[in-house]
């Protein structure tokens, strides 16, 4: 007589969740964690298979995506940075530079938050823990719009990179995202995302989690406006940011902290970008 044995399936809570929201067979997902546990993050990777046309299918990719994020219960901060000091520092940078070596101000921005969730290890960790990531180095997903929808490649160890390589290494994602060129390994990794609407003039506006990160920031016009400083009316550079968490998995106190962490960094460049 014969015994039919069913194989035993290793795979972390979040990553059950994703898969049963999604729809998803765990016993077609190779796992990367211990012991060939499955994550979350191999859960999210198995939906970014190219297709029978080449590339990624990013649209119904983002849909699953935005479908999980829709059931999430999510809170927003907004914290407003004076930017005079980013906005000198950058014309600082770029004014000896080539043209294809200058860096934006999300190129600083992406390098602020990164070394500033560095600074918060218990939020750090949650984010780790979110995606299954295990190095202390910060890898940040950017938000890009495409022909074929929103994705988010990841800049690779954001925290670690001088602001001319996040220059270049931003523009090589956003050229093979555009050209439907991922490949899975560069969606991979991100510990959470940046989405910057500025050049639309767009001052303020809640972004929408990108599942299974922690958190996400939106990020605003630098732009001209009147400032009250010691009583009196001054015109200053502002930059308003609005974070977007899961609250299942962080409280206002702990993106607080970070969020002023990160304002402190965007007030005072020379002391991460001397």
């Amino acid at each position: 007589m014969s015994v039919l044995i069913e194989k035993r399936i290793f795979a972390t809570p979040l990553s059950r969740k994703i898969a049963l929201e999604r729809q998803i067979n765990l016993s077609d997902v190779k796992g990367s964690g211990p012991n060939g546990r499955i994550t979350s993050k191999d859960v999210l990777l198995s939906c970014e298979k190219p297709n029978l046309a080449g590339g990624l299918n990013f649209q119904k990719s983002s849909s699953r995506k935005m479908t999980v994020a829709g059931s999430t219960p999510q809170f927003s901060l907004t914290i407003e940075c004076r930017a005079d000091t980013l906005v000198v520092a950058r014309k600082k940078w770029n004014e000896s530079r080539a043209a294809e070596d200058k860096v934006t101000f999300n190129d600083m921005i992406t390098k602020a938050a990164a070394c500033a969730l560095l600074e918060h290890t218990h939020l750090l960790n949650i984010c780790q823990q979110a995606v299954g990531a295990r190095d202390e180095k910060v890898d940040v997903s950017l938000a890009v719009n495409t022909p074929r929808g929103l994705v988010t490649p990841v800049l690779k160890e954001a925290s670690e990179k001088e602001l001319g390589d996040i220059s270049k290494s931003t523009g090589i994602l956003a050229d093979k995202a555009k050209q439907g060129r991922l490949s899975p390994s560069d969606l991979n990794g991100g510990l959470f995302t940046i989405t910057n609407l500025g050049k639309f003039r767009i001052r303020e506006f809640v972004p929408v989690l990108n599942p299974p990160q922690a958190f996400i920031l939106a990020i605003g016009e630098i732009c001209q406006l009147p400032v009250v400083v010691s009583g009196q009316i001054e015109v200053g550079w502002l930059l308003r940011i609005t974070a977007g968490a899961d609250h299942r998995l962080l409280n206002g106190v702990e993106m607080a902290e970070y969020l002023e962490i990160l304002r402190n960094k965007l007030e005072q460049p020379m002391s991460w970008n001397p």
